[in-house]
């Protein structure tokens, strides 16, 4: 199995194109127009082989959106440049606002980051300096009864209630 893509929905297209378009240095591959419904419409980036940066503007999720951006979302996307010091600077020199200057991780790698226009966090890093420990065969394929064992027991989460206006 691997990752084929990253799909992000905003309720401003236009904006999320103009903004990723400047972190990538480059166009969309691909600018899909209003469905007939006139529900959807998206831009795709291919950054690698088989590997795609989609945005996508859906009617009916802007509230939703909303509530993620207030409720600063623990996900974020991490991308691997050469020299993250110039990446820094290029970014900053383009009028992001990145609130740290790059620093080392605990991985091992230096690294910044800031949010896209909706909030998304994203984290622009160097490649890790630290060698990965490899899984062992027995933590790649417990046995079925350590895994259950080991197992903790699910605990249902209530999702964070979205911002009163008043």
């Amino acid at each position: 199995m691997r990752l084929d893509s990253t799909y992000i929905v905003t309720p401003q297209l236009d904006r999320a194109v103009a903004f990723y378009s400047l972190v990538f240095q480059r166009d969309p591959t691909v600018i899909i127009p209003w469905s007939d419904d006139g529900i959807q419409r998206g831009a795709i980036y291919d950054l690698a082989e088989r590997q795609h940066f989609i945005l996508s503007q859906e009617k009916g999720f802007e509230e939703a959106l909303l509530a993620l951006a207030n409720a600063r979302s623990p996900f974020f996307l991490v991308f691997t440049v050469d020299d993250v010091q110039v990446e820094y600077a290029r970014l900053l020199t383009a009028g992001l606002t990145i609130p740290k200057p790059p620093q080392m991780t605990p991985s091992g790698a230096v690294a910044f980051e800031f949010l896209d226009p909706d909030g998304h966090g994203i984290r622009i890093s160097e490649r890790w300096t630290t060698p990965l420990m490899p899984i062992t065969d027995s933590e790649a394929n417990p046995a079925p009864d350590s895994m259950a064992a080991a197992a903790p027991a699910a605990t249902a989460v209530a999702p964070p209630e979205a911002p009163r206006s008043t």
